[in-house]
C-alpha cells in the first residue's frame, strides 16, 4: 500500500496537467477564432475603405477636369477684355472727343443766332408789308386761275399724259439725286421698292455661295456705265440695271444690296465715302457671323480683285491679259467666257486684310481706294432705319458690329 500512492500522487498531478494544458489550449483556441473575426472585420473595413478612397479619387479627377475647364474659361475671358480695353477706351475717347467738338460749334455759333434773330427783329415790318404784298398778288392769282379754270385743266391734263410716258421710259422713282443725307422714310420706301424687285429675280445662280454667285453674275453681266448728264448723280432701281445691263457704283451697289436683301442677309448695309468732290458706294454684308465687303464697281471683294483673264497670242509670243470685267460689255463677256476664251478670275490684290475682322477689312478697303488718289474724309452706312456717318474707320466698325449683335 504504501509503494501505490506516489504513482497515484504522480497519476493525479499529470492528469491535472493535461486538463491545465488542454484548458490553456481551449483558451488560445478561442483567442484565434476571435483574432480571425476581428481580422475578417477587419479586412471588410479596408475593403469599404479602398471602394471610398476609389469613389473620392474619381470625384476629385472630375472636380480637377472642371477646375481646369473654369480655369481655361477665366483666362479667355480675362484675355477678350484684355484685348477690347484699348478699342473701347479710344471709342469713349473720340466720344468725348466729338462731344466737345459739338460744344465748341455751338458755343461759336450762339452769336451768330443771336445776331440773326436781332436782325429779323429789325427787319420784321418789312416782311409783314412782304406778306401784305404777297397775300394781295395771291388773291389776284386765285382770281384769274378761277377765270382760267378749264383751261389749265386741260393743260394738266395734258401734262400728266407726257409725265406718264416719260416715267414709262426710265421708271421710278424718277431722278434720284442720293441717298446720303435723306429722310429715313424716303430712304426706306425706295430700298423696300427695290427689294421687291429683286425679289422677284430668278438668276439662275449656282447652288452655294450666295455673295460669290451674285458677285459674279454682277461682274459678267453688266459694265460700267455712267449716269446721264440731264439726271446727274442718279441711282437707277435694280430693274433699269437689268434693263441697261449696267450702271456707275451706286447702281451695281443697290442691285446687290436688293438681291443680297432679298434672300434673308437682313444684316446688308450700303457702305459709302466722301474723298473731296468724289463719292464712292459698295455693299457690306455679314453672312454666318463672318463680314464681306463688296465692292462691284472697284472689283474688289475682302481683298480680292476680279478679272477676266485670257490668253492673247501672235507668231512669235503669247501672254496673258487680266481686264477688270466691268470694263468690257456683257455681250462680249458671254462670248468669250461661253467660247471658254477667257474665265473670271478671283486674285489676291496689294491691299489683302490681314485677318479676317471687320477693321481689318474696311482698313484694307480704304488702303485700296487712298492708293489709287482717293484718300477718305468721311464714310457712311445706309440701310433699313439704317444712316450714320464718321470720320472714323473703328468707329465705324463699331457701329456695324452693333447692328449685326442687335
Amino acid at each position: 500500500m504504501g509503494s501505490k500512492y506516489p504513482i497515484l500522487g504522480l497519476s493525479i498531478a499529470l492528469i491535472l496537467l493535461l486538463v491545465y494544458h488542454f484548458s490553456v489550449v481551449a483558451g488560445l483556441n478561442n483567442e484565434i477564432n476571435s483574432l480571425k473575426d476581428e481580422k475578417s472585420r477587419y479586412q471588410l473595413e479596408v475593403e469599404e475603405l479602398n471602394a471610398t478612397l476609389t469613389q473620392l479619387s474619381g470625384s476629385y479627377e472630375a472636380l480637377q477636369a472642371r477646375y481646369n475647364e473654369l480655369e481655361g474659361e477665366y483666362n479667355n475671358t480675362v484675355n477678350w477684355l484684355n484685348g477690347n480695353v484699348t478699342f473701347y477706351q479710344q471709342l469713349v475717347s473720340e466720344y468725348r472727343e466729338n462731344i466737345s467738338l459739338l460744344e465748341s460749334y455751338l458755343q461759336g455759333n450762339l452769336s451768330y443766332y443771336k445776331e440773326m434773330v436781332s436782325w429779323l427783329e429789325g427787319n420784321l415790318s418789312y416782311y409783314k408789308s412782304l406778306t401784305d404784298q404777297l397775300s394781295f398778288e395771291n388773291q389776284l392769282l386765285k382770281t384769274w386761275l378761277q377765270g382760267n379754270q378749264t383751261y389749265l385743266l386741260n393743260q394738266v391734263i395734258v401734262l400728266a399724259d407726257e409725265l406718264h410716258a416719260l416715267r414709262t421710259r426710265v421708271s421710278t422713282p424718277l431722278g434720284v439725286a442720293t441717298l446720303i443725307g435723306r429722310n429715313t422714310s424716303f430712304v426706306n420706301s425706295f430700298l423696300s421698292l427695290n427689294v421687291e424687285l429683286a425679289r422677284g429675280l430668278d438668276l439662275q445662280l449656282p447652288q452655294g455661295d450666295i455673295v460669290s454667285g451674285i458677285v459674279n453674275y454682277t461682274a459678267v453681266n453688266f459694265y460700267y456705265e455712267f449716269d446721264p448728264v440731264a439726271l446727274d448723280d442718279y441711282w437707277k432701281p435694280v430693274n433699269e440695271t437689268i434693263a441697261d445691263r449696267g450702271g456707275d457704283c451706286e447702281d451695281l451697289a443697290l442691285f446687290i444690296y436688293s438681291y443680297l436683301y432679298s434672300r434673308g442677309l437682313n444684316h446688308t448695309y450700303l457702305i459709302a465715302f466722301k474723298s473731296g468732290e468724289y463719292g464712292h458706294v459698295a455693299v457690306v454684308t455679314n453672312v454666318n457671323g463672318s463680314w464681306v465687303l463688296i465692292d462691284p464697281a472697284g472689283d474688289w471683294v475682302n481683298g480680292y480683285n476680279l478679272f477676266i483673264r485670257f490668253t492673247v497670242s501672235n507668231d512669235s509670243d503669247r501672254g496673258v491679259v487680266r481686264v477688270p470685267p466691268l470694263l468690257l460689255s456683257p455681250f462680249v463677256k458671254s462670248w468669250m467666257l461661253g467660247g471658254n476664251l477667257a474665265e473670271l478670275t478671283w486674285e489676291e490684290s496689294m491691299y489683302m486684310p490681314s485677318n479676317n475682322s471687320l477693321i481689318s477689312i474696311l482698313t484694307s478697303w480704304s488702303s485700296y481706294w487712298s492708293g489709287m488718289g482717293y484718300p477718305q474724309e468721311a464714310y457712311y452706312v445706309v440701310g433699313y432705319n439704317t444712316y450714320y456717318s464718321t470720320s472714323s474707320l473703328s468707329d465705324l466698325a463699331g457701329y456695324l458690329s452693333r447692328l449685326a449683335s442687335a
